[in-house]
């Protein structure tokens, strides 16, 4: 009886050890796995901020380039200003043909300052959006971290439901970063 019952606990051990050796393995590999995206992650959202700065700098040039361009459409505008005073006073044809001039070229100065505006705007749009897409992007990361902590306390405590809740936390972090990448 002895035996059999020294075989029994011998059988059940190994069945311990080896439920145990399998769960330490999934332990690892899911955390790895869950530290590999993190790092992909992290990628992902370092290079959305990065277009977002893009875009914010692009912008500020942009906003540099429509203000000279104003300040330049104000100049022609003193120029046909006075040009059409002294046109007046004096009956000077050559006056009146600068004027025109000085009118149509201010036209094209008032396009391109406006040009200018358009792409400020879209380039703080792109900005914006880059920036929301990396936030999202960083939660995800940050989930991601989270979990591998869970992950790490589960096999110190040997706690499968922190174990889960790192897998959890995982998936939450790939649905996260498909909706950031959109």
């Amino acid at each position: 009886m002895q035996q059999s019952e020294t075989i029994e606990v011998k059988e059940k051990l190994e069945e311990i050890i080896e439920h145990g050796s399998s769960w330490n393995k999934l332990l690892a590999v899911s955390t790895a796995v869950i530290a590999v995206f993190a790092a992909v992650i992290a990628s992902f959202a370092g290079n959305s901020t990065s277009e977002a700065f893009l875009q914010k700098n692009e912008a500020i040039f942009y906003h540099g380039k429509a203000t000279d361009q104003w300040a330049y459409y104000q100049a022609k505008g003193i120029k046909l200003s006075l040009a059409e005073n002294f046109s007046e006073q004096t009956q000077n044809p050559q006056l009146k043909q600068k004027a025109a001039r000085y009118k149509s070229e201010q036209e094209q100065i008032r396009k391109e300052a406006e040009r200018f505006e358009h792409l400020v705007q879209e380039a703080n749009t792109q900005s914006a959006r880059a920036l929301a897409k990396g936030e999202k992007l960083d939660l995800a990361s940050l989930l991601c971290q989270v979990g591998i902590a869970l992950s790490a306390i589960s096999a110190l405590l040997r706690q499968k439901i922190l174990w889960i809740g790192s897998l959890l936390l995982g998936i939450v972090a790939l649905g996260i970063f498909v909706i950031g990448l959109l």
